[in-house]
């Protein structure tokens, strides 16, 4: 019995393989995402920029870029897609004339809307079938990771 919880490695511990666990659910979760998503002519990624505007409209691209961890012509590219849409403005920053804000449209905030509906339905999906104390011990897992990956000095 003890060689079959050992594992082949001989130790009683499985290896944490989190970072795989957490990309392949990212993917996953994406991949839903975008068959749901494309009935509102958005990508997951054209998703998050309108989200995180959505938290903080007006934001220069640069602090897009950083926000959402993306290239920086992924994200002109991006922006492109969802100026061509109506769903955002690209505006002059008032402070600094060669600096521009990017600002939802009042369709870009309808969108927006519509697509946290389809994030809302996974969440309460997910949240069914876990109980409170799996939810807060996932969430902390989640909140290690980020504080671990995002600390001071880490480079990958």
């Amino acid at each position: 019995m003890a060689d079959k919880v050992r594992g082949r490695c001989g130790s009683a511990r499985q290896p944490l393989i989190a970072c795989n666990l957490v990309a392949n659910a990212y993917r996953q979760i994406g991949q839903r995402y975008a068959a749901e998503l494309r009935s509102l002519s958005l990508s997951f990624a054209q998703m998050q920029v309108l989200n995180a505007l959505e938290r903080s409209d007006g934001q220069n691209p640069g602090a897009l870029t950083e926000a959402l961890a993306a290239r920086g012509s992924s994200m002109t590219d991006l922006l492109d897609q969802l100026e061509t849409q109506g769903l955002i403005e690209r505006r002059a920053d008032p402070d600094d004339r060669r600096a521009l804000r990017v600002c939802l449209t009042a369709a870009g905030r309808r969108r927006q809307r519509e697509a946290t509906r389809i994030v809302e339905k996974f969440n309460g999906e997910l949240s069914r079938r876990l109980t409170k104390d799996e939810i807060r011990a996932f969430l902390k897992v989640m909140h290690e990771i980020r504080d671990l990956t995002t600390a001071s000095g880490f480079e990958p």
